[in-house]
């Protein structure tokens, strides 16, 4: 995840964190009909004027994995866990109320599920990062500069990180 962050585009990144955060992994394109899909889409909206139906959005994917952009495993395994074991080995046993032992015990006992979570993160960046996936950021919407960039890029699968393309000469 730390080189895709470093090597795409902030717009592109920014773009999937906003997608992450409204559960929006459906990936469209918007077109110019042909006359004869607008002489269709006239006939069976004649109310509509013919001006307003003349683009049409096409979904051309669905993004998976989204949720690394959510939260990272670094937070689950090293903020979440070892800042709260850090805590609790700091804890003056003496003088340690029934209230916090409570609390910790309560925290101990969900510890599967911050494993459960790191192991879905672990999953979600392994379909995040399929070629197939990740062919899809290419039909969001940049300006010129992000649009460059990022063709310029390419990503190593087997190494899981950004490659700079090759241009044919």
């Amino acid at each position: 995840m730390k080189h895709f962050d470093q090597a795409y585009p902030q717009a592109i990144i920014a773009e999937l964190k906003e997608r992450a955060r409204r559960d929006a992994d459906v990936v469209e394109v918007t077109r110019e009909r042909t006359k004869e899909e607008l002489d269709i889409a006239q006939a069976a909206n004649p109310t509509v004027s013919r001006e307003s139906l003349r683009y049409i959005s096409e979904t051309v994917g669905r993004l998976r994995g989204l949720y690394i952009f959510e939260r990272s495993i670094r937070n689950v395994l090293v903020m979440d866990l070892e800042n709260r074991l850090n805590d609790m080995l700091k804890l003056d046993k003496d003088k340690t109320t029934p209230r916090q032992l409570q609390e910790y015990y309560n925290w101990a006992t969900g510890i599967n599920d911050l494993f459960a979570e790191a192991e879905l993160l672990i999953s979600e960046g392994q379909v995040f990062f399929q070629r197939e996936n990740l062919e899809l950021l290419g039909y969001f919407p940049m300006n010129d500069k992000t649009r460059h960039a990022f063709n310029e890029l390419g990503w190593n699968y087997e190494q899981g990180q950004a490659i700079e393309k090759k241009h044919k000469k």
